[in-house]
């Protein structure tokens, strides 16, 4: 099986590259202070099940960040201290041992910050960036090499950081040669197609197009195009 991926390829290799959503990023709350900001963050977009990256948000993603502070390596008790959290200097919320947060991501990445007061007579500030990732379509095809003979093939749309809780909230077009082509009936984003010789055998091209699109907003789409080299057609 190949997954098929242009552009895609760099988005999906920085996923992997960058933390996983089980890891955490250690950073110093500033040069002067020995305590540090364990801080991690997940956006609650969909991704295809076996994906084991970082899950990015997209415009408008449900976000939710948390942090531990660490001092003389180990985990501070928070409990007693007020403790507040903006983004892109917009307030998001405060109160006394609020390590956790939910948000909604900017459209083009946003700049937390957390402060926690009166920390051993200190204020620790601490600011972390979160990304913007556009969606991404990838196609899973049943060939490393693009070529694939007579008889039934299945192609599927596999979306990446889509602002919906699963496949149901999202929409999924396809194309055989320029003519649109319905998905399965039980699985609209994979495609079935038999290929059947109609004279002489030879090869031919054939090109699968598919578009992804969030049916509650309509401007979060992706797509991909395919060109099959089929022996025997």
């Amino acid at each position: 099986m190949k997954t098929y991926n242009l552009k895609f390829k760099i988005a999906f290799g920085l996923a992997l590259f960058l933390l996983p959503a089980s890891c955490f990023l250690f950073f110093r709350a500033s040069a002067q202070t020995a305590p540090q900001f364990l801080v991690s963050w997940r956006a609650e977009n969909y991704v295809p099940s076996f994906y084991q990256g970082k899950i990015f948000p997209g415009a408008s993603s449900p976000i939710e960040a948390g942090f531990d502070l660490i001092d003389a390596n180990k985990i501070v008790n928070l409990s007693k201290n007020q403790i507040s959290w903006s983004s892109n200097g917009t307030p998001l919320q405060s109160g006394i041992g609020l390590k956790t947060v939910r948000f909604n991501s900017k459209n083009t990445g946003q700049s937390v910050r957390i402060i926690v007061s009166d920390y051993k007579r200190n204020d620790l500030d601490y600011v972390f960036e979160i990304p913007v990732f556009r969606p991404e379509l990838a196609l899973d095809i049943p060939s490393s090499d693009n070529r694939v003979g007579l008889g039934q093939i299945t192609i599927k749309a596999l979306p990446y950081f889509f602002n919906a809780a699963n496949k149901l909230g999202l929409a999924f077009n396809w194309s055989y040669n320029g003519q649109p082509v319905p998905g399965t009936s039980e699985n609209p984003s994979a495609l079935t197609l038999t290929l059947k010789s109609e004279g002489a055998p030879k090869n031919a091209d054939i090109l699968i197009s598919a578009v992804v699109q969030n049916i509650f907003n309509p401007l979060e789409i992706a797509s991909r195009i395919i060109n099959l080299s089929v022996t025997g057609l």
